[in-house]
């Protein structure tokens, strides 16, 4: 009988395979060790890890852990990015209760390994040999495969530099750190563990790391070594696809005053692409060929609504809420963009590549003014090149009926994530304990009901005990505010634009504090129209009302309410 019909029996004495890959493929990258998810029936069957060996009969080193979610950090602008620790699989069976998370398992692979199959506790699977990264590089001849989607003013902003930081924890993350970096180039024996680098300061930091640390680096040399692979061999194949892809991949745009990054962000979608990209089944042209799929798909611009009321007199029937637009062409080229109204012809202005605009659109009112109770909304449709999109604008002035009109509940602002997919309510709810929402009513007496004084924001406002918060009550057109206000939990009241107000009441509650600000009748337009907005600060975490702001947006939307409309006190 052959070594290799003995390796069945040598390996395991049941029928069925204790440990198994989780997925229905395995990838193995020529001289790198194999991180593969695995499971099994029992937990239990993780107390030793699992026997493995090649084809040739040559046993491999194991090792198992347990990955464990961990609290999110905040990315900034990217938003909450994951973090994850590693537990060797005996201290995870220790624990009085399993972690959530899931079993891998760490295999030496002899870089002489390659064609042959891998037999995990007795059962047999075929492995998809991939080549090392490096090997696209000599088949370069010298031209450069691998550059950063982004330049050195980029790389250094404040947005950047949070969000590198990061995602420098995430394993499944990391490697968007080496693309903006330096493009993911393939460094030799930094990107592969053994006997590369054996100076004595590495020798010894090895030493100092746990195994779960190492696992964990492991996993990450892991995905960025996959990511080398794909973006070499586009380069090679397709050098226009590899350029598309490292900027979807790690690209930035101008956003709110400093470059920010603009990328596809980690899901479920991203990873299976990675996977697709890899198969067995796909050489490079079919590679370029899917990846160029891939990136048609991705949007070609994104446009939001900043302020529904608009800076201009609202007496003519229509509102002008201002926009954001922002251009993502396949190839760098300014754009037009088409903002159709309803009254008049379109607005035709020009965006260029990978930088916000804003413009200013019209919107004809659905119903007359002041006899809205709620707010409706019309679309708005918005041509950026060849992309088509239609925003939801407030399309009706509010009317003030007791015992107020609501304000709330505010929301956190853009992240990058909600941005790039179009979801204005992605995220944008703060978490419970630090929400807001309040009231704009009347509270004077009924002889002053055509003054325009007597109208107070109040706001109830969440918060931990003893975080610094501050919330500020803008007034007036957006962009020509009328009064600004900046009220403080710790009983602070500043005028930062126009008249002081007539009163301020600021109270601690069961659940934070709250607010009472009497508005000075100059906050009102002369038609009798309010516009307000309100921002918030709660220890460093902003939100807004009525729209999201953009991180270093300097004032909130606005929503118009029309004060003539109060039938009552």
């Amino acid at each position: 009988m052959s070594r290799l019909l003995l390796i069945p029996l040598l390996l395991c004495s049941t029928a069925f395979a204790k440990v198994r890959p989780a997925g229905d493929r395995l990838d193995a990258i020529v001289g790198h060790p194999l991180v593969l998810a695995v499971v099994a029936d029992e937990a239990s069957d993780f107390r030793e890890p699992p026997e493995a060996a090649l084809d040739d009969g040559r046993a491999l080193g194991v090792e198992v852990f347990r990955l464990v979610p961990a609290a999110p950090v905040d990315g900034g602008w990217i938003g909450p990015v994951a973090r994850w620790d590693a537990l060797p699989a005996r201290e995870a069976l220790r624990r009085d209760a399993m972690p959530l998370g899931a079993w891998y398992a760490v295999i030496d692979l002899p870089i002489d390994a390659v064609s042959q199959g891998l037999w995990i506790d007795g059962e047999r699977y075929e492995v998809n040999w991939l080549p090392d990264p490096e090997r696209a590089s000599l088949e370069a001849g010298g031209r450069p495969l691998w550059a950063s989607p982004v330049d050195e003013a980029a790389r250094t902003s404040e947005s950047f530099q949070t969000a590198m930081d990061a995602i420098a924890g995430d394993p499944f993350q990391a490697w968007r750190v080496r693309l903006i970096a330096d493009g993911i180039t393939p460094t030799g024996g930094e990107d592969r563990t053994g006997a590369q680098g054996t100076e004595l300061d590495a020798v010894r930091s090895d030493l100092a790391t746990t195994d779960a640390q190492r696992f964990l680096d492991e996993l990450t040399r892991s995905h960025t070594a996959r990511w080398q692979l794909i973006l070499g061999r586009l380069a090679l194949s397709d050098a226009e696809t590899a350029f598309r892809m490292r900027r979807w991949l790690g690209g930035s745009a101008w956003i709110g005053g400093q470059w920010r990054p603009v990328w596809a962000p980690d899901s479920p979608t991203l990873r299976a692409l990675q996977v697709d990209l890899l198969s067995p089944f796909v050489d490079d042209q079919t590679r370029a060929l899917r990846a160029r799929a891939w990136l048609d798909s991705q949007p070609t611009a994104l446009a939001w609504v900043i302020d529904d009321a608009g800076a201009e007199d609202l007496g003519d029937g229509r509102l002008n809420p201002t926009l954001g637009v922002l251009s993502l062409p396949a190839r760098d080229a300014p754009m037009v963009v088409e903002v159709a109204g309803p009254i008049g012809a379109p607005d035709l202005i020009t965006a260029q590549p990978r930088r916000m605009t804003t413009v200013e659109a019209s919107v004809a009112m659905l119903e007359t003014r002041g006899r809205s109770l709620t707010t409706r909304t019309n679309l708005i449709p918005v041509r950026i090149g060849r992309a088509e999109l239609n925003l939801d604008a407030v399309a009706t002035i509010a009317g003030a009926r007791p015992p107020g009109v609501r304000i709330g509940p505010l929301r956190r602002q853009w992240t990058m994530p909600a941005l790039v997919a179009g979801r204005p309510e992605a995220g944008a709810i703060p978490a419970p304990g630090r929400g807001a929402t309040g009231l704009v009513r009347r509270v004077a007496r009924p002889d002053l009901a055509d003054s325009g004084e007597g109208w107070s924001v109040f706001m109830r406002l969440d918060a931990p005990e003893g975080a610094p918060d501050t919330a500020t009550v803008w007034t007036g057109p957006y962009g020509l505010p009328r009064g600004v206000w900046r009220v403080g939990r710790d009983g602070s009241v500043r005028t930062l634009f126009g008249a002081a107000p007539a009163e301020v009441s600021i109270v601690e509650t069961e659940t934070g504090w709250a607010f009472d600000l009497r508005l000075p009748a100059s906050a009102i337009d002369p038609d009798g129209v309010l516009r307000v907005g309100v921002e918030r600060d709660l220890d460093g975490e902003r939100s807004a009302w009525p729209r999201r702001m953009l991180p270093d947006q300097e004032e909130p939307g606005r929503l118009p309410i029309d004060t003539r409309t109060w039938s009552g006190f």
